[in-house]
């Protein structure tokens, strides 16, 4: 491939030395002139040759769409941190394409290779992905170890009025403390050099974004529920208010939203499984009216959400089949320490991947979360279980 921007600088400096030349108008520089002229057709036929090879390539290889790293992060980032919306988690290719129009999935390639043209979009499949990431409360990074104290226990009721030169009573308070270290949280996709080179879609940004919502659905999960080896969940902690119910009733949501300090009810949200939204939704007040509000309806504006006692309400998937699946607080008293945000990298020059005629991208970051306020949730099982 030639230097376009090397043979278009040489033909402006032929033409602007041609034109000094021609104002000289001496006959001596004839010659002189007419080689120049001759030169400078022979560049232009050379640049535009170039433009068209390069048109050309750019045609066959509109499958391979890369993206730099630093674009695909914001993207990747964007995905994580989006809220208030459902997340969407894309299917395989194959799920859109007539029979007959793509090949059984390759191991590690993330879907199917097309060999025939389709249409240049993938359907996205929907999950419910509530904002809990984007309402804990995010700690600066330091170095080492974050601890955090918090009361363990309320003080003695023994402050009072006493006489003169009488000690007044001693009041006690347990304590306890929250460390924040740090875990690594992230996933990785493999994709093919055939898949990316037949595929009617841009499949690397396909593949960032589909990365970036698999992490956040576990940095979720592990908020809510906890997991091995990374953050405390809120459900799990043994600080944190239990209420067990039966079954759904507009008594027992009543009970969780007294139960939670009035100082934090302005601030809170209900995250909630989607079996107890369901049975949620169909609760009637003494009115007839439904508990559940559509925002939307309330404001007459176009923000569409749900509210339950005036408090935001979400579902997650994160929380099917927990013990406890609804939770209702001020998500501030969750703390994150995030000791390094999102890193994305496409990797696609090492030995393994130039061997295996693939690419990886990986999306990782390090971090660490716990409840540093249990006063700030009440949890309750919300369901009736088998």
């Amino acid at each position: 491939m030639k230097d376009l921007k090397a043979l278009e600088e040489r033909r402006s400096n032929l033409f602007e030395s041609g034109k000094k030349m021609a104002e000289n108008r001496s006959a001596d520089v004839a010659e002189s002139l007419k080689s120049i002229q001759s030169e400078i057709r022979g560049l232009d036929e050379e640049i535009a040759q170039e433009k068209k090879a390069r048109e050309e390539r750019a045609l066959n290889n509109k499958g391979d769409k890369k993206m730099e790293n630093k674009d695909l992060e914001v993207r990747a980032l964007d995905a994580l941190i989006r809220h208030g919306e459902a997340s969407a988690e894309y299917r395989d290719i194959k799920a859109d394409l007539t029979a007959g129009n793509s090949t059984e999935p390759g191991p590690g390639n993330g879907g199917s290779l097309i060999s025939e043209t389709v249409y240049g979009q993938v359907i996205p499949k929907l999950d419910n992905v509530a904002p809990v990431f984007a309402m804990a409360h995010k700690f600066p990074s330091v170095n080492g170890r974050l601890k955090i104290a918090r009361e363990s226990s309320a003080a003695d009721e023994k402050a009072g009025f006493v006489g003169e030169e009488i000690d007044v009573n001693q009041l006690t308070s347990g304590f306890k403390s929250v460390t924040l270290d740090q875990k690594r949280v992230g996933g990785a996709i493999q994709l093919t050099n055939e898949l990316i080179n037949d595929a009617a879609v841009d499949i690397v940004s396909y593949a960032s974004d589909h990365v970036a919502k698999s992490v956040a659905r576990a940095l979720e999960k592990a908020i809510l529920l906890g997991s091995a080896g990374g953050f405390r969940g809120i459900t799990t902690d043994g600080d944190v208010l239990k209420m067990a119910q039966d079954d759904v009733t507009v008594e027992g949501l009543l009970d969780v939203f007294n139960s939670l300090h009035q100082i934090y009810q302005s601030q809170a949200a209900w995250v909630v499984s989607p079996e107890a939204f369901a049975a949620i939704s169909k609760l009637k007040d003494g009115d007839g009216r439904y508990l559940i509000l559509n925002t939307a309806a309330q404001s007459n504006q176009d923000v569409f959400g749900y509210t339950l006692f005036g408090r935001p309400i979400f579902k997650s998937d994160a929380l099917k089949g927990a013990d406890n699946q609804i939770v209702f607080g001020a998500f501030d008293g969750y703390g994150l320490m995030i000791k390094k945000g999102m890193n994305l990298t496409h990797v696609t020059a090492d030995s393994r991947q130039a061997l295996a005629g693939g690419h990886l991208i990986v999306l990782d970051a390090y971090m660490d979360g716990e409840v540093y306020n249990p006063d700030m949730f009440v949890v309750a099982t919300g369901v009736k279980r088998p």
